[in-house]
């Protein structure tokens, strides 16, 4: 059996607080570098496209959703 591998991004409420994660994982044979790279910018975008219609705007100490949501 192959050795998991996985990536994940929290997801925050209008509180600031976690409320869940997003994850993607598998085989770590398919997590090479430039592919995790790719996971994690996406798993980090859509956290923060969850975490903003949970009403998160940030924490205050530099958490914020700028630069993760394409407003395009």
């Amino acid at each position: 059996m192959a050795e998991a591998a996985g990536v994940a991004a929290p997801v925050f409420d209008h509180r600031g607080e976690i409320i869940a994660a997003v994850t993607i994982s598998g085989p770590e044979q398919r997590f090479k570098e430039d592919v995790v790279q790719r996971y994690i910018t996406d798993i980090t975008r859509v956290a923060a496209l969850i975490s903003r219609e949970m009403g998160f705007a940030g924490k205050g100490d530099g958490t914020s959703l700028n630069g993760l949501i394409d407003e395009g």
